[in-house]
């Protein structure tokens, strides 16, 4: 009979652990970048197919199409390449925020698993990203396009673990920080809202740039219409632009030349001539836009300490500040050479004037109409009446008491002179009264010797 012997190595066995619904997080990573990218290449293409008469379309062929809509992708994660012989580093940042927010709502799946699976998305969206930039435009800069596709893709799961996670946390420290950080991103949404809503209005009210850009790129049927979508993705950099000229913050381009109404004539692109007919607001909007929210965050959080609202205040503004330098800086870039070259607004002119119309006014507000600073003020007004008065009744006693000094030194005065005259009359009286005796002795012995005689 046979005997079989095993023999176990004493070699240490490594195990390696995977959370649970990594699986699903690693496939939200690669449904990102492929959604991220098959949107604007199909626009692309569409617009090519929908364009075939259009004269700037007669020497391309489908693969141009393919790349140009590709490096439209590549774009917006941030990393300047080729549409055609034009060399762009303008991000469209509206299909970048596209992506964190798509990123995000494919991670709320994972929610149900270990919430440690969402850091496999990055992973993922930046393979994805490197296979779909070397097949299909490898002319690119690989290392920039991995280092944006992992900056959009780690937002996106960042975003939905401190969702998850913030959640749980129920500290009073923990719930503070969430709610100013809340708070920060509300004001910037709704300073960005209205700003959207006044570059609508400038563009609605100046309908020839519009016109223009059909004229100039010759799309005015369907091939416009996708043109125009592919446009949108700009938006947040036109609304940037429009709350920079707006404040009188200058927005640059040809040539370094801050843009104003002058300059419209020599633009060849529409969008920026809206930008340039923005009409100039006082800064007293934005210190209004900032009272309001003061006043609504006053009566939302009455009950809160002062310092407490204070400090929550003031982490909301530096969340706005930063999110708003951040745009501001993303909004830069350049389509070609030339006249276009650069595009944006200064970051540190803006930031500081929103520091000054919206960050001051706010925390000064806040501070005014705080329950705790009003109290205190209430208290500091009565310490101070208390000691005026306390100064003013020692002033009175002070007075009194030297009056009654002088009236004393008055009364021993006359008192000391009346004596001094009772002294001299006395005086005077001691001296006369012998004379008087010798008369009278006189009289009475001259009587007495004329009646001897």
């Amino acid at each position: 009979m046979r005997e079989v012997t095993s023999v176990v190595s004493d070699r240490p066995t490594i195990t390696v652990a995977l959370p649970s619904g990594w699986a699903r997080g690693s496939l939200a990573g690669i449904e990102a970048a492929l959604l991220g990218w098959l949107f604007p290449m199909a626009i692309g293409m569409s617009a090519f197919w929908a364009s075939a008469d259009n004269q700037w379309m007669k020497n391309v062929d489908w693969s141009a199409a393919i790349q140009s809509g590709t490096a439209y992708w590549i774009l917006s994660l941030g990393v300047p390449t080729y549409i055609g012989a034009l060399h762009v580093s303008l991000i469209p940042l509206g299909w970048t925020l596209c992506q964190i927010v798509l990123l995000r709502l494919l991670l709320l799946n994972v929610r149900r698993y270990s919430i440690g699976s969402v850091w496999f998305a990055p992973v993922f969206f930046v393979l994805t990203t490197t296979v779909i930039v070397g097949a299909i435009n490898p002319d690119s800069d690989w290392w920039w396009a991995l280092l944006g596709g992992f900056i959009v893709s780690l937002l996106g799961a960042s975003w939905t673990y401190l969702a998850a996670t913030m959640k749980k946390v129920v500290s009073k420290a923990g719930i503070f920080i969430r709610g100013s950080l809340r708070l920060g991103a509300v004001w910037t949404l709704v300073l960005l809202g209205l700003t959207a809503v006044v570059t609508l209005w400038v563009r609605l009210a100046n309908p020839l740039p519009n016109q223009l850009l059909a004229e100039q790129l010759g799309s005015e049927g369907i091939d416009g219409f996708f043109i125009s979508i592919l446009q949108i993705g700009y938006v947040p950099n036109l609304i940037i632009w429009t709350l920079a000229v707006a404040f009188s913050v200058p927005v640059y381009w040809v040539s370094r030349q801050p843009l104003s109404p002058e300059l419209t004539d020599k633009t060849i692109f529409p969008a920026v001539t809206s930008v340039a007919l923005t009409p100039v607001l006082s800064v007293w909007i934005m210190v209004l836009l900032a009272a309001v929210a003061a006043l609504v965050y006053t009566w939302m959080y009455r009950k809160l300490s002062l310092v407490k609202a204070l400090s929550q205040v003031l982490i909301a503004n530096l969340v706005v500040l930063a999110a708003m330098a951040l745009l501001t800086w993303l909004s830069q870039g350049g389509l070609g050479a030339g006249e276009l070259g650069r595009l944006g607004a200064d970051v540190w002119p803006l930031t500081l004037m929103l520091a000054l119309t919206f960050t001051l006014p706010t925390l000064l507000i806040v501070l005014l109409l705080n329950a705790q600073f009003d109290a205190a003020w209430v208290r500091l007004w009565r310490y101070l009446q208390n000691k005026v008065r306390a100064i003013k009744n020692k002033d009175n006693v002070d007075l009194k008491n030297k009056k009654g000094e002088v009236a004393d030194a008055a009364e021993g005065s006359s008192a000391k002179n009346k004596s001094k005259e009772d002294g001299v009359a006395t005086e005077v009286i001691g001296v006369e009264a012998p004379t008087e005796v010798v008369e009278s002795e006189e009289i009475a012995s001259k009587t007495r010797y004329g009646d001897n005689d």
